[in-house]
C-alpha cells in the first residue's frame, strides 16, 4: 500500500444556536494509495486554526508520499520525531494523529473490517451517546424544553451547561437546582463547568468550587466536568477526595502520559479524552487501558466534525472501560449529514458500524456545500 497523495480538506458549515450561531470550520486529512482507497483523519486543531493544518500537512507531503503506509508505527513515529524539536507535541502532533487515524483508516478497509474491530477484536456491539447541549447563555426553561426534545430523540443521557466565564458558582448552583428539580428521574444528567482552558480572573479556585460538588452529592449526577483548570492536579486530586460526584476531565491532554498521572493519582474519576486532541488510535487504546487497570470509566469527548466523531465511535467500541460518547445536538448541520450513512441510533445507542475502515465518506456533494470561508474559532 503505497502513499500517493496527502491533502487536509477544510470545510465551513453553520453551528449553533442564536443568539450565538455561527460559522465554523473543520479540516480533514485524506491520505490516498495506489490501490484507489482514500483515509480519513480529523485533528481538533483545525477548527481553531485550519490553515495552520493545512500547512503543516503540506510541509509534512513530501516525507509522506511515496512511502510505504503499512506498517503504519515505523512513519507515524518519524512524523512525530521531525516534528518534535519545534513543535513539542502540540498542534503538528495532533495533525499527525490525524494522518495516523487516516492509515489506520486505510488498513481497515484492505482488511474489510471495521477499524473497531482492528483496533479491538472483541469490540463492542453498540455505544451509547449522550447528548450535549443547553449553553449557559439559555434559560433554565429553555434547557428544560431541549432535554425533552433530546429525550424524544432516544438519548437517555444529556449534559447540563453551567458557570463557564458567565456565572458564579451561586449562580450555578442556582442554576443546576431549577433544572434538576424540572427534569427529575426522566433522563440520566452530567455537569460540565468549563473551568478548563480559560486562563481568567473568573476562573473558580478549589475554595469556589466546594460548595457546586457539595451540593451535587444529592443530585447522583454521572460526572461532573472541568471543575478547575485541568492543571491543578493537587485540587483535582482534592475534589475527588470528596466523594460527592464523579470529577470529569481531561479533553485538554494531547498525550497519554497526563492522562495517566491523573489516572492513577486519583486526581480524576471519568476519564474523557477526544481521538481527534489524542495523537492517533494507539494513543487512544493506552488511555483506556490505565482506566480500566484502575477501575475508572471512559467517557469520550466529542466536539469537532463528522470524522472526529467518528474516531471518537470507533475508540470508544475498542476501548472496554468506555460506553458513552458525546454528540452535539446544537445545530451541526456537517456532523449531521456526515454521519448519515452510519446512523443507527435507538434507545441511545448507536450500533457499530460495520463497513470497512471507518465507515465514512467525504462525498463530492458534501465538500461542494460546505466550502472554506476562512472562518477560524479561537475558542472552541
Amino acid at each position: 500500500m503505497r502513499i500517493t497523495e496527502i491533502d487536509c480538506i477544510l470545510l465551513t458549515a453553520p453551528y449553533g444556536e442564536p443568539p450565538v450561531a455561527c460559522q465554523r470550520s473543520y479540516g480533514v486529512v485524506v491520505v490516498g494509495t495506489d490501490d484507489g482507497r482514500r483515509g480519513y483523519g480529523e485533528p481538533y486543531a483545525a477548527v481553531n486554526m485550519p490553515t495552520v493544518c493545512r500547512e503543516i500537512v503540506r510541509l509534512l507531503q513530501p516525507e509522506i508520499v511515496g512511502q510505504d503506509g503499512e506498517p503504519i508505527d515505523p512513519l507515524i513515529d518519524r512524523l512525530h520525531n521531525l516534528c518534535e524539536y519545534f513543535d513539542h507535541r502540540g498542534m503538528a502532533s495532533c495533525v499527525v494523529g490525524a494522518i495516523d487515524w487516516a492509515l489506520h483508516d486505510l488498513a481497515a478497509q484492505r482488511a474489510q473490517i471495521p477499524l473497531h474491530r482492528m483496533l479491538n477484536r472483541g469490540s463492542a456491539d453498540s455505544v451509547a451517546l449522550y447528548a450535549s447541549t443547553n449553553p449557559t447563555y439559555w434559560s433554565p426553561q429553555r434547557v428544560v424544553d431541549e432535554i425533552h426534545r433530546v429525550r424524544d430523540q432516544g438519548f437517555q443521557t444529556t449534559k447540563l451547561r453551567a458557570g463557564g466565564n458567565s456565572e458564579s458558582v451561586t449562580e450555578a448552583i442556582r442554576r443546576v437546582n431549577t433544572i434538576c428539580e424540572k427534569v427529575g428521574d426522566m433522563i440520566r444528567l452530567g455537569l460540565d463547568v468549563g473551568q478548563q482552558v480559560f486562563w481568567e480572573p473568573s476562573t473558580w479556585s478549589v475554595a469556589d468550587v466546594r460548595p457546586l460538588v457539595e451540593r451535587l452529592r444529592d443530585l447522583r449526577l454521572l460526572f461532573l466536568e472541568d471543575p478547575l483548570l485541568i492543571h491543578d492536579y493537587a485540587g483535582y486530586q482534592e475534589l475527588v477526595a470528596m466523594n460527592c460526584v464523579p470529577i470529569a476531565g481531561g479533553e485538554m491532554f494531547a498525550e497519554p502520559e497526563p492522562f495517566e498521572r491523573y489516572i492513577r493519582g486519583d486526581a480524576i474519576d471519568v476519564v474523557q479524552p477526544d481521538a481527534a486532541v489524542v495523537p492517533g488510535p494507539q494513543a487512544v487504546l493506552r488511555i483506556g487501558r490505565c482506566a480500566a487497570e484502575c477501575g475508572k470509566p471512559v467517557v469520550m469527548h466529542g466536539w469537532a466534525g463528522p470524522v472526529a466523531q467518528m474516531q471518537n465511535i470507533h475508540a470508544a467500541l475498542a476501548i472496554e472501560a468506555c460506553d458513552l460518547v458525546e454528540y452535539c445536538t446544537l445545530k451541526h448541520p456537517l456532523l449531521r449529514e456526515g454521519l448519515q450513512p452510519v446512523w443507527q441510533f435507538d434507545d441511545g445507542r448507536l450500533r457499530a458500524p460495520q463497513s470497512p475502515g471507518l465507515g465514512i465518506d467525504l462525498g463530492t456533494d458534501l465538500l461542494d456545500r460546505y466550502p472554506f470561508m476562512n472562518v477560524s474559532s479561537l475558542i472552541a
